[in-house]
């Protein structure tokens, strides 16, 4: 299985790019491997329990009662639990899971899975996870059970599978001759395949229900960028971005943030409206763009970048930047001491998470930071659970579940 993160760059391209290298003592390609080890975890976490897939779900598998968050007191950003999934760097490639759902006001955690599934998204209503074991494409519950089987072909690609913001539809590519990118509709039970697809190679995450964004072969030998295309589901339209490097659309599809590289060879941030009649670079500072990731409503760009010493390549952590695109406004949040980060919008953005590694000891340990972006002010959040690993571990997606 291909390394993966959030942000659909390869976890070994990304870190070696980076400089992470002595981090990881290895840049070399990752094999494919079963998973076979685990993040260390405290005792206090429970289990969930496992069980075989079924077939491709039935229209009403969708429908079955799942256990609603405890809330308790009012949950700041207008969520109260964060699911996230976890990777570790092992001998031969990389180690999926756990899958973790996180109690943010109560500070407690649960297991959903152990090892061997990789998160890739979550319903709007938050009783379905979107996850990877192997080739296959399963749903599971809260509880850890899978309760579907979208696809046991599932395309060996940095992210190959989404679930479509706002619906009940989930995007993935299928290792087929022809067209390889699908729209699995979890009402109707089926799926529907999208033609001109046959070169899909990897998926990039949607910022709405419009802004499915598929990546194809490179533009040119040795080019870092590949052919792109934005696929509109609800029409079946598509516009090509190609030329662009990791281009996201926002919710609307008016502005596309997107990465090239600079005379140095950094990767800075350049926007553009869809119709590329002019292209802003905003100038943001710091040595790689880690994460951009577009509010709930588009108005703004939560931008993440190492920060890095040029003369030892030691990196002390990342700046986060909000960016209004039309005023072209740029305002810095508090830096934070992390590296691989991610970022993600509360629903209500007001508040933004960071997920990252750091150091601790003989091995590296996951952070999780909320900033409040009225008050500036950093929390700390603590699941409740030893997330730390002898080996590189990261976070490789999250999501809010919404409060039932």
């Amino acid at each position: 299985m291909e390394s993966s993160r959030r942000n659909g760059i390869p976890a070994e391209v990304f870190l070696c790019g980076l400089g992470l290298a002595a981090m990881l003592g290895s840049c070399a390609p990752a094999v494919p491997t079963t998973p076979s080890a685990t993040v260390p975890l405290s005792a206090s976490a429970t289990p969930a329990p496992t069980s075989s897939p079924t077939t491709r779900p039935s229209a009403t598998s969708s429908a079955t009662a799942a256990p609603t968050a405890t809330v308790g007191p009012t949950p700041p950003g207008g969520a109260a639990e964060l699911v996230f999934g976890l990777a570790e760097r092992v001998p031969g490639g990389y180690s999926y899971g756990p899958i973790v759902r996180f109690q943010v006001v109560e500070g407690r955690s649960t297991l959903v899975t152990r090892e061997g599934f990789e998160f890739l998204g979550m319903s709007p209503s938050g009783d379905r996870l979107l996850a990877r074991r192997d080739a296959s494409l399963v749903l599971l519950d809260l509880e850890g059970r899978e309760v579907a089987l979208v696809t046991d072909q599932l395309l060996n690609a940095s992210l190959p599978a989404v679930w479509i913001p706002e619906t009940q539809q989930v995007a993935y590519l299928e290792d087929v001759e022809g067209d390889r990118l699908h729209i699995f509709d979890l009402k109707a039970g089926s799926a529907k395949s999208q033609p001109g697809t046959r070169n899909a190679q990897s998926l990039l995450p949607p910022s709405g229900p419009k802004t499915i964004v598929w990546l194809g072969q490179a533009c040119e030998p040795e080019a870092s960028c590949r052919n792109a295309w934005w696929l509109d589901p609800t029409t079946g339209g598509q516009t090509s971005l190609t030329g662009w490097v990791r281009p996201i659309p926002d919710p609307s599809a008016e502005y596309v943030a997107y990465l090239y590289a600079d005379d140095s060879g950094k990767n800075r941030l350049a926007l553009a409206p869809i119709d590329r009649s002019r292209e802003v670079h905003p100038g943001v500072p710091g040595d790689n763009i880690l994460d951009y990731v577009w509010s709930p409503d588009g108005a703004r760009l939560l931008v993440v970048a190492l920060v890095r010493s040029d003369y030892s390549g030691r990196w002390f952590g990342s700046r986060q930047f909000l960016i209004t695109p039309g005023t072209w406004e740029i305002r810095e949040l508090p830096q934070t001491n992390t590296a691989n980060a991610l970022g993600l919008w509360s629903p209500d953005g007001r508040q933004v998470i960071l997920a990252g590694t750091q150091p601790d000891g003989d091995g590296y340990d996951i952070t999780l930071r909320r900033i409040d972006l009225t008050t500036r002010k950093v929390e700390t959040l603590a699941p409740g659970i030893d997330l730390s690993s002898p080996n590189f571990v990261f976070v490789t997606e999250m999501a809010w579940r919404p409060v039932r």
